[in-house]
This record gives C-alpha cells, sequence and structure tokens, in this order.
C-alpha cells in the first residue's frame, strides 16, 4: 500500500501517507531548530525555519507570574502543514497547466547529472 519509496544505501524504503499529518506529531528540537536557521549552508533549511522561533538564547525570567499552559510547540507535521498551504495559495495564485519533472541521467543513478541531457529537455 505504498505511495512512494525511497532508495537508499539500505535498499528501497515504502512510504504510505495516509494520515501523515495525524500521525507526525512529534514536536520538532528547538536545538536542531537554531542549528538549521545559523549554522546552515543549506539556504533551503534556513528558508523553511525561519519563522520557527528556535531555542531561546536568553533565560526567561521569572517574575513570580503564574504560568499560562501553551498550546503546544511546532511540530514537524505543523510545519509541514504551514509549508504545503503556502505552496497551495501560491499555486493557486498562477495558472499551471503542468509540472515538467527533468531526468537528471540515463542510467537512473542518485547524484549523477547529465548537463547535455538536461539542456535537451
Amino acid at each position: 500500500n505504498a505511495h512512494f519509496g525511497v532508495s537508499h544505501y539500505a535498499g528501497v524504503v515504502n512510504y504510505n501517507v495516509t494520515s501523515w499529518l495525524e500521525k507526525n506529531k512529534d514536536p520538532v528540537n528547538e536545538t536542531v531548530v537554531e542549528l538549521f536557521k545559523s549554522t546552515s549552508k543549506i539556504q533551503l533549511l534556513v528558508h523553511l525555519w525561519r519563522e520557527h522561533p528556535g531555542q531561546p538564547t536568553t533565560t526567561p525570567k521569572d517574575d513570580g507570574k503564574k504560568k499560562k499552559k501553551g498550546g503546544g510547540g511546532k511540530t514537524v507535521s505543523s510545519v509541514y502543514l504551514v509549508s504545503l498551504g503556502e505552496l497551495m495559495i501560491t499555486l493557486h495564485s498562477c495558472e499551471p497547466h503542468f509540472v515538467r519533472c527533468l531526468v537528471p541521467n540515463t542510467h537512473k543513478k542518485p547524484g549523477d547529472v547529465e548537463p547535455p541531457l538536461i539542456m535537451h529537455q
């Protein structure tokens, strides 16, 4: 019942995305988010996590007031849901008729690119 598979060093891993958002409510590790935002050389990671508060850089001061219970932190699925919503807004704001996929090489090897093939496409 897999919707797609990813091939990597251990073989093909198949994934089923039914109820993905409901099943992935794990909180995002604030330290990892801070690393993504501050040290990543991959601009996509920096962009995806730009609005997430990350780990506080200062300790909050306890002024004797009772703390309100929060509605939970951001989860992997909530960040994904926001990103998906932004993509859908972008897609609905234009008139795409198709999505063009490029084949990077003729021998289906990951990470291998044949520039003449790409230019031909």
